[in-house]
């Protein structure tokens, strides 16, 4: 039996409604490690960890990303000198940059695949007498098959992806002859960075223009197990008796909605090449993200919401008004905010009724009292109307006093 850990989408330097997620991703890595060390201590290695792409979230990441992947790699191999490695680009990730240094890395059982040769590159894992044999597909961009007789007229991304398929089964039955196995016999992974039909999107990922970009996870037959990247949820594609395609997806939250977390743990049954085990490690997120509706009053006055003080926030105010500055307002309870939804308000302003009405107050010069009750309505719909009168009451009394004031 092998073991392999699967993940992508690692997104290093992601950055969300301005805030950093680099502590977040700190967490997830310093959890993938302990992941690697527990199955050491139990006797029960990992073969291989497989990322499956966008292991940065742009083409030139900042220095902190990359200090933070670079120490990573060190300590992985450092603890587990046995682990191969294998990584490739996503859709977000530079290929010329991440492919810096990949020979020397090589030589540290570190495999990065970013162009079409590496994909022919089968990596042989060996555990006793059991066998699989690795590949990778980084992002195909327009150009990856340059040059390459019978790829001039593959232009979609199934249309590229099935030739290299083509390519790699070759290169599998030349393996199988050399390592004197009967064709087919030889189980496989595939690592690839694509959009799969049928598989479930979120918000967070960057959209590719138009269905030419989506791939049929049938052409994935061939190999034991697909691990894919691109799709932030953890999700099966397509299984049978002799093949899986499954997303790891995202190991953090980039968007509301996404769900909860979790590594793949894929145990292969090489004797019999086909899938033993397909396990959902949870993580444990540094700061879940959280949707919330409730009135600004409930946010700002009241405990009801307090719980989720330490949480990454969407909020969606229910209060028929707009109110003013209210992210402002709510971080100095919620410091971890990052969006505030008015859209109810919005749908109840028939025509520009209240803004209308605040251009009215402010140019006929009305009373201070105006002002304010105009101001209550926006901010606070929570006072009773007897509260209010006495606030518009003493409003009036005061600009009374400043007005005799002014006359003397």
């Amino acid at each position: 039996m092998i073991h392999i850990l699967h993940t992508a989408d690692l997104h290093l330097g992601k950055v969300i409604y301005e805030h950093s997620l680099i502590e977040d991703q700190k967490k997830v890595l310093a959890f993938l490690k302990d992941i690697l060390k527990k199955a050491n201590a139990a006797k029960d290695p990992y073969s291989a960890l497989v990322i499956s792409g966008d292991i940065y979230d742009r083409s030139i990441p900042n220095p902190e990303a990359i200090s933070l992947f670079d120490s990573f790699l060190t300590e992985v191999k450092k603890e587990n000198p046995e682990l191969a490695l294998f990584l490739h680009p996503g859709n977000h990730d530079s290929a010329a940059r991440l492919s810096y240094a990949s020979e020397l890395l090589k030589n540290q059982n570190i495999h990065i695949a970013t162009k079409f040769s590496d994909s022919l590159k089968a990596t042989l894992l060996k555990k006793g007498e059991e066998r699989l044999a690795v590949f990778q597909i980084p992002f195909l961009t327009a150009g990856f098959l340059h040059g390459q007789e019978g790829s001039e007229k593959r232009r979609s991304q199934e249309e590229m992806i099935s030739f290299v398929i083509e390519k790699i089964q070759a290169e599998k039955e030349a393996l199988e002859i050399k390592e004197g196995l009967e064709k087919n016999s030889l189980p496989s992974l595939l690592s690839a960075h694509l959009f799969t039909l049928g598989g479930s999107e979120s918000d967070s990922e960057r959209t590719i223009v138009g269905t030419a970009e989506y791939v049929n996870a049938k052409l994935f037959s061939p190999f034991t197990y697909t691990a894919l990247g691109h799709l932030h949820k953890s999700q099966k594609v397509f299984e049978n008796d002799s093949a899986a395609v499954y997303y790891s997806g995202a190991p953090i939250a980039y968007s509301f909605g996404e769900g909860d977390k979790s590594f793949l743990s894929v145990s292969i049954d090489t004797e019999k090449n086909k899938i033993a085990s397909i396990k959902k490690i949870p993580i444990e997120p540094l700061r879940k993200m959280t949707q919330l509706e409730g009135s600004f009053s409930d946010f700002f006055s009241k405990d009801r919401f307090d719980a989720h003080r330490e949480e990454y926030l969407e909020i969606k105010l229910k209060d028929a008004n707009l109110i003013e500055n209210p992210m402002q307002l709510l971080r100095s309870k919620f410091p971890y905010l990052l969006s505030i939804n008015q859209s109810y308000a919005l749908s109840k302003q028939e025509g520009s009724s209240l803004l209308t009405e605040r251009k009215e107050v402010l140019e006929k010069k009305n009373s201070f009292a105006d002002i304010l009750n105009l101001f209550i309505k926006d901010v606070d719909t929570s006072l009773d109307e007897n509260e209010v009168e006495k606030l518009l009451s003493l409003a009036t009394s005061i600009e009374k006093e400043k007005q005799e004031k002014e006359i003397q």
